[in-house]
């Protein structure tokens, strides 16, 4: 089962368009150090109008995710106790807790997972505020199912933990890293790693053996093709410092000049 090169078919169905029996290519043979996932995304939906659930469990669930809804805030935040979404679809004009206040919370405790916002409120000044707070994108009301679908999948590509076939960790040598539960440790030791160093870091190893183009990294993880080289060659070193990934000796992720980075676990 180790190593990588190896184009396979595999048959399986889509959780994003709602086909069915799609053949599609996926490189391996999978590498035996990095453990992959088999079950479905899981979407959490809160929001107090009971019929915009309706509809959003209908195109949801019929596409293959798992959903569990809340009705309000308060609901979402005590499910958190015990459980962890890959996704929250989070109504911003709710009574009580709206979503600025809920999305505030979440973020506060550390979670990570991808949150997008709906609103009806469509000006711009909503949207940049919910971006600022944390969000990862955002659909306005009234919005139908096929670009509700369409945004989950722009959500899927930017963030590996909601595509099935992700990674759920990540081992090279003495490094190992836990992307479910945002854990990281060195010979033993506790790394302290950021958000985006994380997301960086899943994006590379669920391609694993592959060069990653620095246009892709900008899109998936920082939302844009377009933001500037700088900003990632210096979080690659930031981040490859806090790995101990600098100086002579094999590297753990790989900069290939002028085209992008790689990592082979």
């Amino acid at each position: 089962m180790d190593g990588v090169g190896i184009l396979w078919l595999r048959q399986s169905s889509s959780y994003a368009t709602g086909e069915r029996n799609r053949f599609s290519f996926i490189a391996g043979p999978i590498p035996a150090s990095v453990n992959r996932m088999d079950v479905p995304p899981e979407i959490w939906l809160v929001d107090d109008d009971a019929d915009l659930r309706m509809l959003f469990r209908a195109a949801l669930k019929g596409n293959g995710f798992h959903l569990e809804e809340c009705a309000n805030g308060a609901a979402a935040l005590a499910l958190l106790e015990t459980r962890k979404p890959d996704l929250v679809i989070l109504d911003v004009d709710m009574p009580e807790m709206n979503g600025f206040q809920v999305l505030a919370a979440m973020r506060s405790q550390g979670h990570t997972f991808a949150i997008m916002m709906v609103t009806g409120m469509n000006d711009m000044e909503s949207r940049i505020r919910g971006l600022d707070e944390g969000a990862d994108g955002y659909v306005g009301k009234p919005c139908g199912t096929a670009e509700l679908l369409a945004r989950v999948r722009a959500l899927m590509r930017r963030f590996p933990s909601l595509n099935p076939k992700g990674t759920k960790g990540m081992q090279v040598g003495d490094l190992d890293i836990d992307f479910a539960s945002l854990t990281a440790r060195k010979g033993g030791e506790q790394l302290h790693l950021t958000r985006t160093d994380y997301k960086l870091l899943e994006l590379l190893s669920n391609n694993s053996g592959r060069v990653v183009t620095r246009e892709s990294i900008m899109e998936h993880v920082w939302g844009s093709p377009n933001g500037g080289s700088h900003v990632l060659d210096t979080h690659m070193w930031r981040l490859r410092s806090k790995l101990g990934d600098r100086g002579e000796g094999p590297k753990i992720i790989e900069n290939v000049p002028g085209v992008g980075f790689r990592v082979s676990v």
